[in-house]
């Protein structure tokens, strides 16, 4: 079972998320390859993209208008950063 989000915040001003998992793990998963996706089109947009919330649970990434990206998604896709490095 994949674990749930604790907290995301986007890196600058790209379409790069930081998200924290409640097994601790630190995930950057950039999401403009969704963009290319006309379901996630809206998202092409940086100031509709940074204003997403978690939804309840902690399962995905949400947006105003129901565009979501789950939380396996980002866990199995993103990057994995070593808890250690310190940039």
């Amino acid at each position: 079972m994949t674990p749930v989000i604790c907290e995301a915040t986007i890196l600058d001003a790209t379409h790069t998320l930081l998200v924290h998992f409640s097994d601790g793990a630190n995930i950057q998963y950039d999401a403009s390859k969704l963009l290319l996706n006309p379901a996630f089109e809206r998202l092409r947009n940086w100031g509709y993209f940074k204003n997403f919330h978690i939804a309840p649970g902690g399962y995905a990434l949400i947006w105003d208008n129901d565009t979501d990206i789950s939380e396996n998604e980002i866990y199995t896709n993103g990057k994995r950063l070593d808890p250690t490095s310190t940039g």
